[in-house]
């Protein structure tokens, strides 16, 4: 049973690590330029003859996909709430469903407000997989929102629990548990086919073994009784040698010689081994821990980057509402920077850059402050308060800290100013963009009123 529970244990691992994300990661590889390209914004420009090029030339892309992806069923691609494209037919809000003896799970895609809805023959995935495994005979459960989905004998069905199967470890399929499983009666079929051949054995072994001394029956008896509670100790890694304190001398006293060398051998290789997969296992989590600090922090300043922008301020922003706090949002633009590039260069704009950057993390350097370098000279501040903080003044504080900065560069003086727009307010809706586009139009007010200022909307 726990060689069979380690095979199921395994192929689990490897379906859901390779065989399912491998896939579902080539298939984001293509689907990518539908979501990053311009054609699907398009669609929402008052233009007949646009409109049919733009649906014309998605389908085409949509038809390849789905001709290289036989397991994508169906697409839809939504933007700000409304179904701008549709391929097939499928509820986008229904995560799994059963048709015709197969599970579908449906894949949500997003980038720069578009959501690409995929169907996905999961069956059809794992079919594939098991096929090229060459692992017939295999079947998974999915267990969501309390119900397990079975998949067994080509067929898929709803049930309360797994009693009658021998089930894997549980592995992460999206936000599914996902297992294999296989029958219990195929498993002990071959256990008892086993059993009645070791039985007719024992039948021999006992007549044959009738005939001889008691004397010699006993302490064979006995050396075969101390390797068997030895060898049980194999799978818990334990390595002890055999001590049989007496002078009768047999084949098994043989054996047990050579086996106690080889657990010497074992003893010392196991040590080894786990002492070696301990080191790389502390290096690789080292390096895979540099390199994602890497990929979110901008070079030049030192602050997050838009890609991490992109991926914690949706969250952020959920618990901020799920929780009912205060989220204070600020973004920040560089005054006339294109004039300092101009005149001194963009080295001077990058020294510019670093400054800006050293100032702000002396005024946001609380562990709830967020910073990022948003574009070009453009940054973002923001944090999540139980209750309503003074953002306005943190802000005009940073403001005048920076107007008051004395910037040295080539032995020129360079003085720089930013405008502000800035929201305190406790999100009222799932949009996190709404708060975004807030902090724009007041930014883009601060200009208009004179720049170096902070223009900032009130807490609600």
């Amino acid at each position: 049973m726990s060689v069979e529970k380690e095979n199921l244990d395994l192929f689990a691992r490897r379906f859901a690590n390779c065989g399912f994300m491998g896939a579902i990661k080539n298939y984001q590889t293509v689907i990518s330029p539908i979501l990053d390209g311009n054609d699907v914004h398009l669609i929402f420009v008052k233009n007949r003859l646009l409109q049919g090029f733009v649906y014309a030339k998605l389908g085409e892309y949509i038809d390849s996909v789905l001709v290289k992806f036989p397991f994508v069923k169906a697409l839809a691609i939504e933007k700000k709430g409304e179904i701008v494209y549709f391929k097939g037919h499928f509820n986008i809000n229904e995560r799994i469903s059963i048709n015709d003896g197969r599970l579908y799970l449906v894949y949500k895609s997003s980038s720069v407000g578009v959501n690409l809805y995929s169907l996905l023959d999961f069956t059809g995935i794992f079919s594939s997989f098991v096929k090229k495994e060459r692992y017939e005979g295999q079947s998974f459960a999915i267990f969501y929102n309390g119900t397990y989905y079975l998949y067994s004998n080509g067929n898929i069905k709803k049930v309360k629990d797994l009693k009658d199967f021998a089930k894997s470890s549980e592995e992460k399929v999206f936000d599914f548990v996902f297992y294999v499983v296989k029958p219990k009666s195929k498993l002990y079929e071959p256990l008892r086919k086993t059993i009645v051949l070791m039985f007719g054995f024992l039948l021999i072994f006992i007549l044959i073994s009738s005939f001889v001394s008691r004397y010699l029956a006993d302490k064979i008896t006995y050396s075969i009784r101390k390797v068997s509670e030895n060898l049980e100790n194999f799978r818990r890694k334990e390595f002890k040698k055999i001590d049989i304190n007496d002078d009768f001398e047999d084949e098994i006293k043989v054996f047990i010689k050579k086996y106690n060398q080889i657990t010497e051998d074992l003893e010392r290789y196991v040590e080894n081994t786990e002492r070696i997969i301990e080191e790389k296992t502390k290096e690789i989590k080292k390096k895979n821990s540099k390199l994602r600090e890497l990929s979110i922090r901008d070079e030049l300043t030192g602050l997050y980057n838009r890609r991490f922008f992109n991926e914690v301020f949706p969250e952020d922003y959920n618990f901020a509402l799920r929780e009912n706090m205060y989220l204070n949002f600020a973004i920040m633009d560089l005054d006339d920077f294109k004039k300092i590039n101009d005149t001194y260069g963009h080295q001077a704009g990058d020294e510019c850059l670093r400054v800006f950057s050293s100032v702000l993390r002396k005024h946001f350097h609380r562990k709830s402050d967020k910073l990022f370098r948003y574009g070009g000279e453009e940054f973002v501040v923001y944090y999540i308060s139980k209750e309503k903080t003074d953002f306005l003044s943190l802000l005009e504080k940073f403001r005048m800290d920076l107007e008051n900065t004395h910037i040295l560069y080539e032995e020129n003086t360079l003085l720089i100013t930013v405008s502000i727009g800035a929201v305190s307010e406790l999100p009222k809706n799932t949009k996190y963009q709404n708060i975004i586009s807030e902090a724009d139009e007041n930014l883009y007010m601060a200009k208009r009123l004179g720049k170096n200022r902070v223009y900032f909307k009130k807490c609600t």
